[in-house]
C-alpha cells in the first residue's frame, strides 16, 4: 500500500481494483489514516484517491459496492457514505438504523430478487 495501515477497509471496484481506505499507521492508535489508496492487480501498481472525509471516523469503516458505487458505513455511527469520485464522499440520506461496529458485525448487501425468496 502507499499508506501503510491496519483497521482499514477494503473493497473490489466496479472496476476491478481494489480501493483501501480508513484505518490507523500506528499500532497505537495514534495516527489515523484519512487516504484511499486503489490497487489495480492487472497493472500491479498502486495509486492515491483522494481522502475520506474529516467528518468520516477512519476506524475499521465497512466498505461496500452497490449499484457500481463504493459506500462506506461508518464505524461506531449510523452513517452511509458514497464515493462520488476520487475528490470526495457524500453522505446518503439513508442510515443503518442502528450503530455499526464493523470490528463485531458484518455488513452485506442483498439484493431486491432476493426479497420472495426469503418471506
Amino acid at each position: 500500500m502507499l499508506t501503510p495501515r491496519w483497521l482499514h477497509g477494503c473493497v473490489l471496484t466496479d472496476d476491478g481494483e481494489v480501493l483501501i481506505a480508513g484505518g490507523y499507521e500506528d499500532l497505537y492508535f495514534n495516527v489515523p489514516s484519512n487516504s484511499v489508496d486503489i490497487f489495480n492487480p492487472v497493472s500491479l501498481e498502486w495509486r492515491e484517491s483522494g481522502n475520506l472525509t474529516s467528518n468520516i471516523y477512519p476506524h475499521t469503516p465497512g466498505l461496500l459496492l452497490w449499484k457500481e458505487v463504493v459506500i462506506l458505513i461508518e464505524y461506531e455511527s449510523d452513517r452511509i457514505w458514497e464515493r462520488e469520485d476520487d475528490l470526495g464522499w457524500r453522505l446518503m440520506d439513508v442510515s443503518m438504523g442502528a450503530t455499526f461496529y464493523a470490528d463485531e458485525e458484518n455488513a452485506v448487501l442483498v439484493p431486491d430478487s432476493w426479497k420472495n425468496a426469503c418471506a
